[in-house]
C-alpha cells in the first residue's frame, strides 16, 4: 500500500508544470471531450456538476472560461 501511495503522489507531482496542472482522462473514441471534462472542471472550480460551466469558444474554437473564472484556462 505504501508503494502505491508514494507512486500516486509522485505521479500527481509529475503532472504539475509550474502553475499548470495537467489531468489525464481516458480517451473515448468518437465522443466529444467537453462532456467528459465537465465533471472534472466543475470539481476544480467548486461548482455543482449539474451547473453549466461558463464557457465560450474563441475564434479558433478553443474553449475559454468566462467570469468569474476568466483568470483560469482549460483545454482538451
Amino acid at each position: 500500500m505504501h508503494a502505491r501511495i508514494a507512486r500516486d503522489a509522485a505521479m500527481a507531482e509529475a503532472w504539475r508544470f509550474g502553475p499548470v496542472q495537467v489531468h489525464a482522462l481516458p480517451y473515448a473514441p468518437g465522443q466529444r471531450g467537453e462532456p467528459q471534462v465537465h465533471a472534472t472542471l466543475a470539481r476544480w472550480l467548486q461548482r455543482a456538476p449539474e451547473e453549466p460551466l461558463p464557457l465560450q469558444r474563441d475564434a479558433h474554437g478553443r474553449p475559454r472560461l468566462l467570469a468569474p473564472y476568466d483568470d483560469f484556462d482549460a483545454g482538451w
